[in-house]
């Protein structure tokens, strides 16, 4: 939740989407997620307040999954 407005910048694997201005309070923002690491960047005028990575990059190798218990 902001305090104060801000711009958001999203980047999503390659991509980096265009700041979005974003009043003050808690707000939904989508953009469609690309293969890689996902990045979002809070800015008020030049100075970047906040940064987060998420912990697993988004990939298109899904490995199968079998939770059968083999006794």
């Amino acid at each position: 939740m902001l305090a104060s407005a801000a711009t958001v910048v999203i980047k999503s694997g390659s991509i980096t989407y265009d700041p979005i201005s974003v009043p003050a309070g808690l707000h939904k923002i989508g953009v469609p997620f690309q293969q890689g690491t996902q990045t979002v960047t809070v800015r008020r005028g030049n100075i970047q307040v906040m940064s987060g990575t998420g912990a697993t990059p988004i990939s298109d190798n899904i490995q199968l999954y079998n939770g059968n218990i083999v006794a």
